[in-house]
C-alpha cells in the first residue's frame, strides 16, 4: 500500500501562510520517515502502527467522507483516509492518504472545513522523504531556509519529471527540450516561487529562454488545488496560441491531471470580437492598414496625396504611421486611464495654485487644459504626506484625482493635446512629425466609420463599454508576448482577472521593433495605483536554449553597447545571457563587402533551406534578388520585421548597420538621454536579427562602422569561403528542405512553407499542405478558400481513417465570417450539420472546386455522397445510423 501526502497537509507549512507551529515540523518530518519505512513492510504494518500504537480511530460524520485520526503526540493529531474513499483519486484507490495536521481542540473543525470530495494535489511519501534527506532534523526547530525548502517539496513535485540542471540540459537539443517540455532549474524556480506566494508577476527573458514553456507548465500545474478554477492564456499570435494549446494537452495527458480547471486559449482580438459579435473580416490589421488604407484609400483624394507627400518629406514610413496610431494615439493610456484633460473653464478652483503645488500640469499647446503631473498613486501619496494642505485643498485634489481615475471607453484615443505633448521618450517621432500622424489619424477614423470597420483598440473599447467582459472573469491569466500589446489591451486583460495576484506576464523588451509604448516601469504603475496594493514581481531568465554560444555572445556584446550609450532599463534585465551550450561551435563572421563576395555568397545560399538573409528595407531586398534572378528558390530574404518569430540555422545580416549609420553615429557621438526610446529601437532591431540565428551568423555591410563592429567582436573574413563560413555543415538534402517547410508551418509562415513543400511535394504530408492553405487563406481573410481546403482535409482524413479533430470547429468559425448567401458557406454548414439541405450540390461542388486537382475533386465528391447517403438513411432508419457511420 502506497502512502500519499495530500496538499492540505504539506501546504500547511507554506512560508507565506504557515499554519503549523515551528516545533511541530520536525516531529512531522520524522513521522514521514517512520511511515515510509512501514510502507515498505505493507498494509498490516501500517495498520498496526496507526491503530494499536497511536490510537487511530474513525472520526464522526465528516462531510460524507470516511476520515480517521491518529496521535502524532499526546496533543497533536494527523488526519488520514483511504484512497478508495476519496472520489478524485482514480489510480490510487489502494493507498493511505495523509490529509492534514491539527491539535486536539481543532481536529473536528479542520476536517469539516476542508472538502475532500473535490480534487486535491498529492505527493508520494517516498518522494517527500527522499527530498528530506538534505534537511537535518537533529534540532527541534528548523531554520527558516529549511522550512521554506520543505514547504516547496509538494509544490515542485509536479515538475520533477521535467526539470533538469543546466549540465543535464546540455545533452538535449533545443528541439528535444521543446518536444519533451523540459524545464531548467531557473525556469522551475520561477514557477515554484509563484506557487508558494502568488503575486502579479512579469517574466522577462531574451529569445529562446523558455518563457512560453513556463506558461505551459503554469497552466497545467500552478493551480492544482481543492477547487476547479477558470484559467486563460492570452497571446496575439494564433500560431503561438495553437502551439501552447497542443503542448498543454500533451502535458496534461502525461501528468494525468485529475483536477477540473478549465483553460481557455485566446487571441485577444478573437476574445473581444466574440463578446461583441463582430466578424473578424471587419477587423483592420497591419497588412490591411498599409496595403488598403495607406496605399489605396489615402491616395484617392487630394488631401490624402498631400499627406503622403508630407510623409515622404519627413521620411516617415507606413510602419511608423501604424505604430504611432495603434500603439500611442489609440492604444496609449495616461496613468492607465482614458479621460480628456480638464479645462480651467470648467472648474471653479484656482488652477494655478495646484499647479504651483505640483499636483497638476498644463498642456504646452493649450494652457487652459491640464492633467495630473504624476501617477494617481504618487499624487495620493504626495497629498497624504503634505501636512500644509488645508481640508478644502485635499477635497479639491481628491476631486481632480477622482476625475482622472475614471476610464471613458467612448474616447477613441488619448487626447490629441496629450499626444502632441509627449516627450521623445514615448515616441520615435518628433512633435512636427506627430502633427502629420494626427491628420492621417482623422482620415483613418473616417475610413473605419464609413466602411463599418474596427481595429484592435476599438474592439477592446467596445467590450469595456458593453460590460460583457464582466461575465468572463478568470481566476488566473497568463499573458504571453506582453511587449506586443497596446497599453489599452494590457489594461483590459488586467480587468479580466478576479484577483490581481493571479496574473502573469511574459515578454522580451529587446524584441520591440514596432513600439507600443510598453515599458516595465509603466506596467508596474498598473499595480501601484489607488485601487490595488499589489506590487508586480519581476523575474529574469538568462539561459538561451535556442542559440549556440557564439550567437549569444554577440547578443550580449550588443547589450553591453546599449548600456554604454543609452543606459539600462533595469539592471537584471540587462544581465548577460548564456547559451545552453558552453562551447562556441561556430564563430560569427564579418565578411568584407565586395561584388565578388556578395555574388558568391548569394549563389551558395540558394543551395540550402536553413539560411535567411536579413535586410533593412524592401529596396535592398530587390537589389539582392538581382544576384539570383535566374534561380528558382523560395523566399529567403526578409526585413527584420518580416522575420520576427522565425528562426534559422544560419542568418546573414546584410547592410543592417550601414543603413542606420546616421543614427548610430548620433547615438555614439552625442548625448541622447532624452530620446532613449527612439534609439533603443536600433539596438532592438539588431538584437532581433542576431537572435534569429540558431547556429551561424554573418554580417556584411557596405560601409562599416568600427564602433559597432568592433564591439560585436566579429571574426573578419576578407574573401568568401564556403567552408570557413560553415556552409558545408548545412543540410541540402530533401530531408533538410522538408524539415524547414515543417518549421515554417509551425511558425505560421504558411506562404513560405508552401514554397518549400512544393520543392519536396512527393515527400511531404499532404495534410500539412492543406493546413498551410487553410492558414494562409485565414490570414488573408479569404474564408471561402479556407473552407474549401478544410473540407478537402476533412474528406481526405476520413478517407484515410485518420483523426479529423478541430476541423468542424474551424469550419464553424469560417462560416460565421461569411454572408448567408455564400454558396461555400452552405457547404460548410452542411458538413457541420447546421444545414441539412443543399440544392444543386453537384453543380455547386463542380463550380467551387474547379481549380483543384482531379483526385482532390473526387475525394470531396465521395465525402459528400457518403454524407448524403447517411442523411437519407437517417431519415429512414435512425437506429441503424451509428452502425453505418462506423462502416463508412
Amino acid at each position: 500500500m502506497r502512502v500519499l501526502v495530500l496538499d492540505t497537509l504539506l501546504q500547511q507549512a507554506d512560508k507565506s501562510n504557515r499554519r503549523l507551529p515551528a516545533d511541530v515540523l520536525p516531529r512531522l518530518y520524522k513521522e514521514y520517515r517512520t511511515l515510509a519505512k512501514l510502507e515498505k513492510e505493507g498494509y498490516n504494518a501500517l495498520y498496526a502502527y496507526l491503530t494499536q500504537n497511536n490510537n487511530g480511530k474513525q472520526m464522526q460524520g465528516v462531510n460524507g467522507i470516511t476520515i480517521f485520526k491518529y496521535d502524532l503526540t499526546k496533543g497533536d493529531r494527523i488526519l488520514y483516509a483511504y484512497g478508495k474513499d476519496l472520489p478524485f483519486l482514480q489510480k490510487e484507490k489502494d493507498s493511505l492518504v495523509l490529509l492534514g495536521y491539527s491539535n486536539h481542540d481543532n481536529q473536528g473543525s479542520m476536517a469539516k472545513r476542508t472538502d475532500f470530495k473535490k480534487s486535491h494535489d498529492f505527493a508520494y511519501l517516498s518522494n517527500v522523504v527522499k527530498n528530506l534527506n538534505s534537511v537535518s532534523l537533529e534540532n527541534e526547530v528548523l531554520t527558516e531556509e529549511e522550512l521554506y525548502e520543505v514547504a516547496s517539496f509538494l509544490l515542485s513535485e509536479s515538475f520533477t519529471g521535467y526539470a533538469y540542471t543546466d549540465e543535464e540540459l546540455c545533452q538535449f537539443s533545443a528541439d528535444d527540450i521543446e518536444k519533451h517540455l523540459l524545464l531548467s532549474e531557473e525556469q522551475k524556480d520561477v514557477i515554484v516561487e509563484y506557487q508558494l506566494e502568488k503575486a502579479p508577476t512579469l517574466i522577462m527573458g531574451g529569445a529562446g529562454t523558455g518563457k512560453t514553456l513556463i506558461a505551459v507548465h503554469m497552466l497545467n500545474n500552478v493551480f492544482n488545488d481543492t477547487e476547479s478554477i477558470s484559467i486563460a492564456y492570452f497571446t496575439q499570435s494564433r500560431i503561438l496560441l495553437n502551439k501552447v494549446k497542443e503542448q498543454y494537452k500533451q502535458l496534461k495527458n502525461e501528468t494525468d491531471d485529475s483536477h477540473s480547471s478549465i483553460v481557455d486559449f485566446w487571441d485577444i482580438n478573437k476574445f473581444c470580437l466574440d463578446l461583441i459579435d463582430i466578424k473578424e473580416k471587419n477587423l483592420i490589421n497591419t497588412k490591411h492598414f498599409i496595403e488598403v488604407f495607406m496605399k489605396q484609400k489615402l491616395p484617392s483624394s487630394s488631401k490624402g496625396q498631400a499627406l503622403l507627400e508630407k510623409l515622404k518629406k519627413q521620411n516617415i514610413s507606413f510602419d511608423n504611421v501604424w505604430t504611432e496610431i495603434r500603439g500611442t494615439l489609440k492604444g496609449g493610456m495616461k496613468n492607465w486611464i482614458r479621460v480628456s484633460p480638464m479645462s480651467q473653464d470648467d472648474v471653479s478652483f484656482n488652477v494655478k495654485k495646484y499647479e504651483d503645488l505640483g499636483y497638476i500640469e498644463r498642456l504646452p499647446d493649450n494652457k487652459k487644459l491640464f492633467q495630473l503631473k504624476d501617477t494617481i498613486a504618487k499624487t495620493i501619496e504626495k497629498m497624504n504626506s503634505d501636512i500644509s494642505l488645508e481640508s478644502n485643498d485635499k477635497k479639491i485634489i481628491n476631486e481632480i484625482i477622482s476625475y482622472f481615475s475614471t476610464f471613458n471607453p467612448k474616447l477613441k484615443s488619448i487626447s490629441i493635446e496629450s499626444y502632441l505633448a509627449l516627450n521623445d521618450e514615448f515616441s520615435v517621432l518628433s512633435k512636427e512629425q506627430r502633427k502629420i500622424i494626427v491628420e492621417i489619424y482623422y482620415e483613418y477614423e473616417r475610413y473605419l466609420e464609413l466602411n463599418d470597420l474596427v481595429d484592435d483598440n476599438d474592439v477592446v473599447r467596445k467590450v469595456i463599454e458593453s460590460g460583457y467582459h464582466k461575465n468572463n472573469i478568470y481566476d488566473f491569466i497568463f499573458v504571453d508576448e506582453i511587449q506586443d500589446y497596446t497599453e489599452l489591451q494590457t489594461y483590459f486583460i488586467n480587468e479580466l482577472v478576479a484577483d490581481k495576484n493571479n496574473i502573469v506576464f511574459a515578454g522580451d523588451v529587446h524584441q520591440i521593433i514596432n513600439p507600443t509604448l510598453f515599458s516595465v516601469s509603466k506596467l508596474k504603475e498598473l499595480f501601484n495605483n489607488n485601487t490595488t496594493n499589489e506590487k508586480i514581481r519581476e523575474r529574469f531568465l538568462s539561459t538561451n536554449f535556442r542559440c549556440q554560444k557564439g550567437v549569444v555572445d554577440v547578443a550580449n556584446r550588443l547589450s553591453e553597447l546599449r548600456r554604454q550609450y543609452i543606459g539600462s532599463q533595469k539592471r537584471e534585465m540587462e544581465q548577460a545571457e548564456k547559451s545552453n551550450v558552453n562551447i562556441c561551435l561556430y564563430d560569427p563572421y564579418r565578411l568584407e563587402y565586395s561584388e565578388s563576395n556578395i555574388q558568391r555568397l548569394m549563389h551558395e545560399i540558394i543551395k540550402y533551406p536553413q539560411v535567411a538573409v536579413l535586410v533593412p528595407d524592401t529596396k535592398t531586398k530587390e537589389n539582392l534578388l538581382g544576384y539570383v534572378k535566374d534561380f528558382d528558390r523560395p523566399d529567403f530574404i526578409f526585413t527584420v520585421d518580416e522575420i520576427k518569430g522565425m528562426e534559422y540555422d544560419y542568418v546573414v545580416c546584410y547592410n543592417l548597420i550601414d543603413y542606420y549609420q546616421d543614427a548610430w553615429k548620433k547615438l555614439t557621438e552625442t548625448d541622447i538621454r532624452d530620446t532613449r526610446t527612439k534609439y533603443r529601437f536600433y539596438f532592438n532591431l539588431i538584437y532581433v536579427a542576431i537572435t534569429r540565428a540558431k547556429k551561424m551568423l554573418c554580417f556584411l555591410d557596405e560601409n562599416s562602422l568600427s564602433t559597432i563592429e568592433n564591439a560585436l567582436e566579429l571574426k573578419y573574413e576578407p574573401d568568401f569561403d564556403a567552408d570557413l563560413l560553415h556552409f558545408s555543415d548545412l543540410d541540402a538534402s530533401v530531408y533538410g528542405w522538408l524539415k524547414q517547410a515543417n518549421e515554417y508551418k509551425q511558425q505560421g509562415k504558411f506562404k513560405n512553407a508552401l514554397q518549400f513543400y512544393n520543392i519536396v511535394k512527393n515527400d511531404a504530408n499532404i495534410v500539412d499542405i492543406y493546413d498551410c492553405h487553410i492558414g494562409l487563406a485565414e490570414e488573408e481573410r479569404d474564408y471561402e478558400t479556407a473552407i474549401k481546403y478544410a473540407i478537402l482535409k476533412l474528406a481526405f482524413l476520413e478517407n484515410s481513417n485518420e483523426t479529423s479533430e478541430n476541423i468542424f470547429e474551424q469550419l464553424q468559425y469560417f462560416s460565421k465570417q461569411l454572408d448567408k448567401n455564400s454558396q461555400v458557406k452552405k457547404l460548410a454548414d452542411f458538413v457541420t450539420n447546421s444545414e441539412k439541405n443543399v440544392s444543386n450540390l453537384a453543380t455547386l461542388l463542380e463550380n467551387e472546386f474547379i481549380d483543384f486537382e482531379e483526385n482532390e475533386k473526387d475525394i470531396v465528391s465521395n465525402y459528400f455522397i457518403n454524407s448524403l447517403e447517411l442523411l437519407m438513411i437517417e431519415k429512414l432508419d435512425k437506429k441503424r445510423v451509428p452502425e453505418i457511420r462506423k462502416q463508412v
